[in-house]
């Protein structure tokens, strides 16, 4: 806080920036910005809601070894994060530019995302079984079959997130909130359901059911925006 106040001053003394309230830069970045409120709401929903519901209808031990498994899946977020920085200048270059060439480029490298998402998730799968030898302990060894159901989940997020791109890029933010709200409350209505009649197995296929609702409807909203082709590079 200290150091940006003292850039702040720096700035002002030196003429480099002036504090004068523009109306329509207020209206655009409320237009873009408040409507994300909401999609953190969504956000929330598919990520918690397995464990709320967890709690809710079986007991807090369960919610601890789905939390573990959780923590595991979790890694795959280390690529998605690493890929997002990656591929992010590009594909806004690609989307700036709106051509046929330029959106064959969008496919590619759409491609080149699934490949990397699926090799990292199988990598974690294959990895798993050692993570809880090595690294938790034997009373949680029932959450290692449930690392599977969550790695497709977070398969099906990194897709969400390429997809994702194009709708904020249009600055049109209340369709990705609209993604994240209808994913996380159907997904919601069906962890209900399904931990209910198969338990923590049921609360795991209902979390990757709510990413790859959010995939979906960001596939099908980003596709009406940008006329783009799903094809091998």
């Amino acid at each position: 806080l200290i150091f940006c106040l003292v850039s702040l001053y720096f700035l002002l003394r030196e003429n480099k920036i002036l504090l004068v309230f523009n109306f329509q830069y207020f209206k655009d970045i409320f237009n873009y910005g408040f409507p994300l409120v909401f999609h953190g709401l969504g956000i929330i929903l598919l990520s918690s809601a397995d464990k709320l519901i967890v709690s809710s209808l079986i007991d807090i031990s369960s919610t601890g070894l789905l939390a573990v498994a959780a923590v595991v899946a979790s890694l795959m977020t280390l690529p998605i994060i690493t890929i997002d920085l990656f591929i992010n200048p590009i594909i806004n270059n690609f989307l700036k530019e709106n051509s046929e060439e330029s959106l064959r480029g969008f496919s590619r490298y759409l491609a080149i995302n699934a490949l990397a998402l699926l090799i990292s998730g199988l990598a974690l799968y294959l990895l798993t079984p050692f993570i809880f030898y090595f690294l938790i302990g034997e009373e949680f060894l029932d959450a290692e079959s449930l690392v599977a159901y969550l790695i497709i989940g977070q398969f099906f997020y990194g897709l969400y997130r390429f997809f994702s791109r194009p709708i904020f890029f249009s600055k049109k933010t209340h369709l990705v909130t609209l993604c994240t709200i209808l994913s996380g409350v159907i997904g919601l209505a069906a962890q209900y359901y399904l931990v209910s009649s198969y338990g923590l197995e049921g609360a795991c296929i209902g979390n990757a059911l709510g990413y790859f609702l959010s995939f979906l409807f960001s596939l099908i909203i980003s596709k009406r925006l940008f006329n783009f082709k799903i094809s091998l590079p």
